[in-house]
């Protein structure tokens, strides 16, 4: 599945309209889309090499933007989310899990499972 979205990149990257694609996956990548947008990037970045600064502010501007989508989307899942712990009166789990992840040790829990979600996402 990864391989056809991968390949589909590609292709929109050659289209003539290829800065609105951009700006697309971009927006997408930052919420919920897999594929990051240097898929696209760098074939358009090699063979239009005068706009190399009009790609990257459409990709950054575009980013941001979804960025900020996907963080009123985790804000919205968020309250879901308690309302259902709520449900399930699963109260007192959900104020250990913060209880921990305040204190040192889960601090460095949550270090290790960003840096290990980092190295994951670089090595696709």
């Amino acid at each position: 599945m990864f391989k056809s979205l991968y390949n589909k990149c590609l292709d929109l990257a050659a289209h003539k309209s290829s800065k609105y694609y951009l700006a697309i996956v971009s927006f997408v990548e930052s919420s919920f889309f897999p594929i990051p947008p240097d898929v696209m990037v760098v074939p358009m970045v090699i063979s239009k090499k005068n706009d190399f600064i009009k790609i990257f502010l459409i990709t950054t501007i575009f980013s941001v933007l979804g960025g900020m989508l996907g963080y009123l989307i985790g804000a919205f899942f968020f309250e879901f989310g308690a309302h259902i712990m709520s449900f399930y009166g699963y109260e007192d789990k959900l104020s250990k899990i913060k209880e921990n992840l305040v204190n040192s040790d889960g601090f460095y829990a949550w270090l290790g499972v960003l840096f290990f979600s980092w190295f994951y996402s670089s090595s696709i």
